[in-house]
């Protein structure tokens, strides 16, 4: 095999294995979006709910200041903001709005829709920031030490490397490479704002021209989706900006003194990558963007080792080792080997490795310097229990908040899990249930499930329910009664009135039985036969997933 030939061929490879791992991570985004939509959809149908006048929308209404009662619970609603912001990093100047609306005595019900909806957009930019932070991190080590590993593997030359900490990756992603000058981060926050500042202007345009919540609804879903491909997009690039990056850092490292550009060639191949294919240029001369991929959004280019000397199979390679000296590596050397060998173990030695390792779960106590100890025990014994699979799910960035008061959630859009005081261990499990679905369970399979378990789903098959909430007030709750439930937690409709739970075409909303699986997971892990005998096809799901 000609060198050429070789280089091209190992380098389009470790491309091909970046685009697939962001294309999983890009279902991750659908799913942030997607949960997005959901909950201003109900923001929106709930003040449109307040605003019907004889059943049409009056921008009148609309236009009018809030009524004592719905003043004190916009008060509430905004400190509730306030705390997870402060809790979350959301970025400060909207917390300074927040504070500001907090100590108004007149706004507008049009003025609190736009800042419930404004609030979920917050929200979710600030997740979708800092997921594609840790991604691309993730993606410039995976980069670095693949390259490396490529390069070991086709020359006669090989280093022990530095390990690459937090500090090194977070230099790199704050260094612009496009020509605008503009680095991931500008990009993300002004979709941000391009997203709320049209969902405030088409809802205000939709109330004045006395539409249907159902067309503010389709709205929003439209203007998410075409943010949610600008997310994408951006991914892509980012990550092929960064790949390059770190391809650039290896280079220079390995004293690599020239490169090559290999694209993919097809009927998709730009101009610009075409016209590049091949050319050949020094190190010290790599820019993305100009000399080096990505050349345009969602390019597939990639930059390669140039060497004048053939590749031959089977040789040994010589490997300069921490003392200077020369030692051989053999040529069928495997990535996990080398890696363990010239990165890992520095990586121990130094200290560096601040990885977190199996079992060492995020604990944090609800109320700072509160001692959760005993708490923590009860859940790290609960945890124990739990299948390896879900474990390590959880172990990979889940957040177990300790001691608040009411009730335990989980929270899915930052994938914290909150324990209240006192809580028994089969609540822990439910809400570890919920972990479980938004981070293993394919969202579309539980649809289906639903469907499929539950069938039809008539006016008359939702029985009302009445509780009272911690300040004494009543709630009502709807649930479906139906043979095929383990219980009627199991089928509850997170609706705030009965005919929400059906969409305009009267179809029944799956989407709204927020217990189906976290009650299926309870009873898996408490009374595996029990849900078995109960219901074998959630079972076997159960099973499938977390076994």
């Amino acid at each position: 095999m000609k060198n050429a030939e070789y280089w091209g061929e190992r380098f389009k490879a470790l491309e091909d294995k970046q685009y697939r791992r962001t294309e999983g991570y890009i279902k991750d985004i659908e799913c942030q979006f997607k949960m997005a939509k959901n909950s201003i959809a109900a923001d929106i149908e709930k003040w449109y709910y307040r605003l019907a006048e004889n059943n049409d929308i009056s921008f009148y209404e609309a236009k009018k200041l809030l009524s004592k009662d719905e003043l004190e619970e916009f008060h509430w609603t905004v400190e509730e903001y306030i705390k997870y912001g402060k809790e979350n990093a959301i970025n400060q100047k909207w917390i300074k709005q927040l504070e500001n609306a907090s100590a108004k005595v007149h706004i507008s019900r049009l003025e609190a829709i736009k800042m419930q909806v404004q609030q979920e957009s917050e929200k979710l930019y600030q997740e979708y920031y800092g997921g594609v932070t840790d991604f691309l991190g993730e993606s410039y080590a995976d980069r670095y030490y693949q390259a490396a590993y490529e390069i070991a593997k086709g020359s006669s030359v090989g280093h022990n490397l530095a390990s690459i900490d937090r500090n090194r990756i977070e230099i790199v992603l704050k260094q612009p490479w496009a020509q605008d000058g503009k680095s991931f981060s500008d990009r993300i926050w002004e979709d941000k704002d391009k997203l709320v500042n049209t969902l405030h202007t088409e809802l205000s345009q939709n109330i004045i021209r006395g539409e249907d919540p159902y067309k503010a609804v389709e709205m929003v879903s439209k203007k998410l989706q075409a943010s949610r491909n600008r997310a994408a997009t951006l991914v892509y690039t980012e990550c092929a900006a960064i790949a390059s990056k770190a391809t650039k850092d290896c280079f220079n490292g390995l004293d690599v003194e020239e490169y090559k550009i290999v694209a993919t060639l097809d009927s998709h191949t730009s101009d610009i990558c075409q016209s590049m294919d091949g050319k050949k240029f020094k190190t010290k001369d790599y820019k993305p963007g100009l000399t080096a991929p990505p050349f345009h959004c969602n390019c597939r280019s990639v930059a390669c080792p140039s060497f004048d000397d053939e590749f031959t199979e089977g040789w040994k390679r010589a490997a300069r080792g921490m003392d200077g000296k020369t030692c051989y590596v053999p040529a069928d050397m495997k990535y996990g080997e080398w890696k363990e060998k010239y990165v890992a173990k520095q990586q121990k030695e130094t200290g560096s490795d601040r990885t977190a390792k199996k079992g060492d779960f995020l604990f944090r106590s609800n109320v700072p310097g509160e001692n959760i100890t005993k708490e923590k025990l009860a859940v790290m014994d609960v945890i124990a229990r739990l299948p390896v699979k879900v474990q390590d799910a959880m172990n990979e960035g889940t957040i177990i908040d300790i001691g608040k008061n009411g009730s335990s959630q989980y929270d899915y859009g930052h994938d914290i899990l909150y324990i209240a005081k006192g809580a028994e261990k089969e609540e822990v499990i439910h809400e570890i249930g919920h972990m479980v679905e938004n981070k293993m369970m394919d969202p579309d399979k539980i649809v289906q499930l639903k469907r499929k378990i539950i069938g039809s789903v008539y006016l008359e098959d939702i029985i009302r329910d009445t509780f009272y909430n911690a300040a004494g007030e009543p709630v009502q709750l709807f649930y479906i009664r139906n043979k095929n439930l383990l219980s009627d937690y199991q089928g509850r409709i997170y609706a705030y009135e009965v005919l929400k739970a059906f969409d305009k075409d009267g179809e029944f909303r799956y989407d709204l039985l927020w217990e189906f699986i976290s009650e299926a997971f309870r009873e898996y892990i408490i009374n595996p036969d029990s849900l078995k005998e109960k219901n074998s096809e959630l079972f076997n799901y159960m099973r499938e997933v977390v076994s």
